[in-house]
């Protein structure tokens, strides 16, 4: 029989999608492999942003919200790192939390907004900087700097009271 095809009682038959067919035999398609379709003779490498945990499938499955897979032929899909996130399915990479917000944790789907007295100046970051004294971000979230606080003012490198009631 010619590739693709399995012997059965002296007849050649297509090996069923999930499988090729070589010296007359089916064989599963690999982990991180496919075959979408009857009398495959070569396995298909999963696609960029695609995994397939099982042998002999006839498709490969979407990397899930919160994971990438940035390599071809892979049994899992990887988290996105602390500072980094991904919304969509299927992707081969992850975004960038901006200046402003932070992601705690890997896996995640979304940025946080730094929370009020919080800051974030840089991008991709799994944290905010809380505020030095005398300084907030006027109730505010998702800030990438603090100002200094009403009722004190900035001299000279460093901090001193500003009377507020002209005394």
């Amino acid at each position: 029989c010619p590739d693709g095809y399995t012997l059965i009682n002296n007849d050649c038959i297509k090996c069923k999608s999930g499988k090729i067919g070589k010296n007359n035999k089916c064989i599963d398609c690999d982990q991180g492999f496919y075959s979408s379709e009857d009398g495959s003779k070569v396995c298909t490498p999963c696609p960029f942003g695609q995994f397939q945990s099982l042998k002999g499938q006839s498709d490969c499955l979407s990397c899930p919200v919160g994971q990438y897979q940035d390599k071809q032929g892979q049994i899992k899909c990887s988290d996105c790192p602390a500072g980094q996130y991904q919304d969509k399915p299927g992707q081969n990479g992850c975004k960038v939390c901006g200046s402003g917000t932070y992601s705690p944790h890997s896996g995640q789907t979304g940025c946080k907004s730094c929370p009020v007295n919080q800051y974030q100046n840089a991008a991709g970051q799994s944290r905010c900087i809380g505020c030095p004294s005398h300084y907030d971000t006027k109730g505010q979230t998702g800030q990438t700097q603090c100002s200094v606080s009403t009722g004190w003012g900035h001299n000279v490198g460093y901090i001193d009271r500003v009377p507020t009631n002209g005394s």
